[in-house]
């Protein structure tokens, strides 16, 4: 199905991979709405696309999520499509790691994905049709150390993605995981390199985005090379996988992470600096 005319509202749009995600769409003759918790980045975004609106986001709060859609629906006459992009990576030992890191990484990944999909659901239901499209990411197929809490998060938003599917099944309305692989944003500022599985940029993971929109698929890996290497991780045992992601460096991508190099990006995530928060 061609993306225009399409009614599309995005999650955490103002910046990265929802920006780009906005952009593609937009410049494929959808109508978008960028919802983040930063209103005047997502302002300005909006104001350079063709058929944007920006709306203030904060998806761990129902009430606000609710305007969101209720907003794009009415600024757009309708909605389509609900992209749930929005999420951190706060990074590091478990067993130092903060529990307020923790609790926000699950409130933003996994309860703003859970808010969006049943806010959701009855608009689609109204109208006989719609998709969601949840961005997971690889390390909700793969964990490794340094990352408990974050892949803990993106593990829950793949294995509610599959459960609804099957739950949405014959109503109409589609739902579709994206599974991104390390993509070239603040996000994944000052990790490390992984052999064997290539980055991607925000425009990858849009035109992926793209193509399980114009034609749906349950999931999807960003870059396509990480699927053959997700699936033969899969299949390995437990110590030859150890070893396999040893080898490739992926073991240590997020424990030997720059932390000065993510300082910023970190800062923003907790939302210290409310100028940069998002």
């Amino acid at each position: 199905m061609s993306l225009a005319g399409r009614r599309i509202a995005i999650t955490g749009a103002g910046r990265g991979i929802g920006l780009a995600i906005a952009r593609a769409a937009s410049g494929g003759g959808a109508h978008v709405a960028l919802g983040d918790l930063d209103e005047e980045t997502a302002g300005a975004a909006a104001g350079s696309l063709p058929n944007a609106h920006a709306f203030a986001l904060d998806v761990r709060d129902r009430d606000s999520f609710s305007a969101f859609l209720d907003g794009a629906t009415d600024a757009m006459g309708g909605l389509d499509v609900l992209v749930n992009n929005a999420g951190i990576m706060l990074i590091g030992p478990f067993a130092t790691q903060s529990i307020e890191d923790v609790e926000r990484m699950l409130d933003i990944n996994v309860v703003g994905v859970a808010n969006g999909v049943q806010l959701a659901i009855p608009i689609f239901e109204r109208g006989g049709r719609g998709h969601i499209v949840n961005i997971a990411s690889s390390a909700g197929r793969v964990a490794v150390r340094g990352g408990a809490a974050y892949s803990a998060s993106k593990f829950a938003v793949r294995a509610l993605s599959a459960a609804l599917r099957e739950e949405l099944r014959g109503t109409g309305i589609e739902l579709s995981a994206v599974l991104p692989g390390i993509v070239k944003t603040e996000l994944a500022d000052g990790i490390k390199e992984v052999r064997g599985a290539k980055s991607a940029t925000p425009e990858d993971v849009a035109a992926a985005v793209v193509r399980v929109i114009e034609r749906p698929r349950p999931e999807t890996t960003v870059p396509r090379e990480l699927t053959a290497v997700m699936w033969l991780l899969d299949t390995l045992p437990a110590r030859l996988r150890v070893r396999a992601l040893r080898a490739m460096g992926a073991h240590d991508s997020f424990w030997e992470s720059d932390d000065a190099a993510r300082a910023a990006y970190e800062a923003r995530a907790r939302g210290f600096d409310p100028a940069l928060r998002g």
